[in-house]
């Protein structure tokens, strides 16, 4: 065991209790069993925290010390008595940085200091903001040339009708203000179409990561594939469309810039997009975005696979709703 004594139950295991002594403790990729007398109150003094000095070790259970040392081995006992974010925006996304790590005030402390540039925050781009703001970035450069419209809101909820007409930027950049007020928010009211427009933006900004959820204009990826690959700054590009989208995230650009070919150039446009859109698609597709963005942000040396996956919202909900069978004919999202 550690040298630290103080140790707590991580928040991001769950605990279910069959009976006083049967407790099962389920984490991400992890199942847990204490079959044992007291089971039950074991996990309850785990969870409020205790000192595991050497009276207390000797006091438990051989049962009790197995199930210690595998949650310290899975990095599931955590050294902090309380979240030290509690009354923050974030507060709730402590219990996901513990997931695996001893120390999850380290990696919120270290997103809050991380910056973030959107070019587009539309249909996708404008739901990664709300995720990357509720998760703790604070720090933002926000590009977009449109302004609110009443057709946004099937699918932008950060906008209301008292934004109609506004700058998309400059609603979002409230919106963002609203909720962290010691936010760093940029904005640029403009749409980008060659590589020099990024380099005027963003090549003494230095982001840490660029989300491309714009749709155009049709070489849109290539523009800031080409300038991130020379800026070396990792960027994440998504798109969507009615049935569902895709993620290409790009952790080492330089390196992944080279299989672009203008077919990808076109799927983009394809995907991206149309005049209409489903907002659960839009939802959905944007959350996977903003978890990528954000596993970039936390294990910036983590190489991501410079491919892009494609997200069939309609054909996953058919399965995962009983809907499959009924809907056999439906055409598969290329």
């Amino acid at each position: 065991m550690s040298d630290t004594t103080f140790v707590r139950l991580s928040p991001a295991v769950t605990v279910r209790s069959l009976n006083v002594d049967d407790v099962r403790l389920v984490a991400k990729n992890v199942g847990l069993t204490l079959a044992a007398p007291g089971a039950e109150a074991f996990i309850q003094r785990l969870i409020d925290g205790l000192d595991l000095n050497h009276d207390f070790l000797r006091e438990c259970s051989v049962p009790q010390i197995r199930l210690l040392r595998a949650l310290e081995e899975r990095r599931l006992l955590i050294r902090e008595s309380c979240n030290p974010f509690a009354g923050e925006v974030f507060e709730k996304q402590y219990g996901y940085w513990a997931l695996g790590n001893s120390d999850p005030s380290q990696l919120q402390r270290s997103l809050l200091e991380k910056t973030v540039a959107v070019l587009g925050v539309g249909g996708v781009g404008a739901t990664v903001l709300s995720h990357l703001v509720g998760a703790g970035v604070q720090h933002f450069w926000l590009v977009d040339s449109d302004v609110v419209e009443q057709s946004n809101f099937n699918r932008q909820f950060i906008y209301n009708t008292t934004h109609l007409g506004q700058p998309k930027v400059v609603a979002a950049a409230a919106y963002v203000r609203e909720r962290i007020a010691r936010a760093t928010v940029v904005t640029r009211q403009l749409e980008i179409t060659r590589i020099a427009d990024l380099k005027a933006v963003f090549d003494d900004a230095r982001p840490d990561i660029l989300v491309c959820a714009a749709d155009r204009p049709v070489e849109i990826d290539r523009i800031v594939a080409d300038y991130c690959a020379n800026a070396a700054l990792p960027y994440v590009a998504c798109g969507v469309s009615l049935l569902g989208g895709y993620v290409e995230v790009h952790s080492h650009p330089a390196q992944s810039v080279q299989e672009k070919t203008a077919a990808v150039t076109t799927q983009s446009r394809l995907l991206s997009g149309g005049i209409y859109s489903h907002g659960p698609t839009n939802t959905i597709v944007s959350a996977y975005v903003a978890d990528a963005v954000l596993h970039c942000l936390m294990h910036p040396g983590e190489r991501a696979p410079g491919r892009r996956v494609h997200i069939n919202v309609e054909a996953q909900a058919d399965i995962v709703l009983g809907r499959a069978e009924a809907n056999t004919s439906k055409g598969e999202l290329a």
